[in-house]
């Protein structure tokens, strides 16, 4: 089940850094933290040894990179199109040319906690905020279009991810919070909820999730099926008696839940679905790709 984009898992791990940076960057070897690939097959990852956020497809190499030293901050998540990338690290945004230039900076309203592109011109931002709060804001400027849920005071923050967003097909936006195994829909035009998807498990209800303080995987879109799917720690989910990450399935069509063994650690995470495969970044550095269904 478990796949390796050309090469073995294991040297991806091993790899000295020295001979890394010696090499052409890429993401087979070198991926690393945070990242989302898009329906295309392309993610953009941060280099932090050239400060560079580095657009990688498997079948392509690079596409781009950007220079983020005059950034002077280190990104923890991003959204980019042809024209327009922004960063976002704390409750900082800032929009970066192609050339490295900051051109906007904006005061977020708490901690970005997760972020998705919303075609044609939308930037969709979920905070580190006990309750779900999501904006969506223009990739051109960054000025806010719409807000869902209540906008934190001061003070209201948590250090935790607690809620995920994606776009699906639709384009519209799919929320999924703390221990919850199902979905809320959002119009991505208008900030309004369009209902919940809910699922079941061998024809019952979902196994219990309990995370503690970890943070929410990353939940992704697999492009054309109508599925997403959730990356969950094993531990977490009660009586599931398996060990290290599981891919929870979630089929919108048939409102039924299952969960995937990826035979990784927890500590990798979900990148994204290329094709039939799930993208899993290590922790350390390196990817590697498990077949779903």
């Amino acid at each position: 089940m478990l796949h390796r984009f050309g090469l073995s898992a294991a040297l991806s791990l091993v790899l000295p850094t020295i001979a890394l940076q010696a090499q052409e960057w890429d993401g087979l070897r070198s991926a690393r933290g945070w990242a989302r690939f898009d329906a295309t097959g392309a993610a953009t990852f941060y280099d932090s040894s050239s400060r560079q956020l580095i657009t990688w497809m498997k079948e392509g190499g690079i596409l781009s990179r950007i220079d983020l030293a005059k950034a002077e901050m280190a990104p923890e998540r991003w959204v980019s199109d042809d024209e327009y990338t922004w960063i976002m690290a704390g409750a900082t945004m800032k929009q970066i040319s192609k050339t490295g230039q900051v051109l906007h900076t904006v005061t977020l309203p708490a901690e970005a906690a997760d972020a998705d592109f919303i075609p044609p011109n939308g930037i969709a931002i979920s905070y580190r905020t006990l309750t779900p709060f999501i904006e969506r804001r223009d990739i051109k400027s960054g000025s806010v279009a719409w807000t869902f849920g209540k906008k934190p005071k001061k003070g209201e923050s948590t250090p935790r991810i607690l809620h995920r967003i994606f776009r699906n097909d639709e384009t519209n936006l799919v929320i999924v919070s703390r221990d919850d195994m199902f979905a809320t829909v959002l119009d991505s035009k208008k900030g309004t909820a369009l209902g919940q998807a809910v699922f079941t498990y061998n024809d019952g209800a979902p196994p219990q999730v309990s995370l503690g303080e970890r943070d929410r995987g990353s939940v992704v879109w697999w492009w054309g099926k109508n599925v997403a799917f959730s990356a969950l720690p094993a531990s977490s989910v009660a009586g599931l008696n398996q060990k290290g990450l599981v891919l929870a399935r979630m089929d919108f069509s048939a409102s039924t839940l299952e969960f995937i063994p990826t035979g990784v650690t927890e500590d990798f995470s979900l990148a994204g679905i290329i094709e039939d495969k799930a993208a899993l970044v290590a922790p350390n550095r390196g990817m590697v790709s498990i077949q779903v269904k």
